[in-house]
């Protein structure tokens, strides 16, 4: 709709709410010119009262997602991204900050999974330990996890702590 057709509705709506004061005759000599041979006049609005939407309260997204066969995925939420990073953060400690590609100090941390994307990767797991208490996943550099990328290869320096061994060192210092 022209901007002109917009205007000479407004000012229907002012003329017919007396808001206007001039005649019938002076109103329809200002406004014919303008006036396209199609009338595209937007209709004056009706005043309908306001439905209330019932507001429905989101759900909450838990931060690690657990799903029946073990494993368990870090969300996308703020609170999953904290626990992404602390699970990163306890490989890296549990490492000693050593890559586990080819043994050299951890620079830029990346959190590397056991099945990678091309192998069922769509079934990812987050975990750092498997059940019976093993390392599972690892901290690997980012240059070499680019390096690795789907391909399952074994790390040449292992991590051969388990959970109650790496707890019981937190533990004491």
């Amino acid at each position: 709709m022209a901007l002109i057709d917009v205007l000479i509705c407004k000012l229907e709506q002012y003329f017919e709410h007396g808001e206007l004061h001039i005649t019938q005759d002076v109103f329809q000599v200002l406004v014919e010119p303008f006036r396209s041979k199609k009338s595209n006049r937007i209709p004056a609005k009706r005043e309908q009262p306001r439905v209330k939407k019932e507001i429905v309260p989101k759900r909450e997204i838990p931060a690690v997602q657990v799903f029946p066969d073990g494993r368990e995925v870090c969300s996308d939420t703020h609170a999953g991204e904290r626990e992404y990073k602390r699970r990163l953060a306890i490989m890296v400690d549990r490492q000693k900050n050593v890559c586990p590609m080819y043994g050299h100090v951890l620079l830029f941390p990346t959190f590397d999974h056991e099945d990678g994307r091309g192998m069922n990767g769509s079934h990812r797991d987050d975990r750092i330990w498997k059940e019976d208490g093993t390392p599972m996943n690892a901290a690997l550099c980012s240059v070499c996890n680019t390096e690795k990328g789907s391909r399952r290869i074994p790390y040449k320096f292992q991590v051969t702590i388990t959970r109650d061994q790496y707890e019981a060192q937190k533990g004491t210092s």
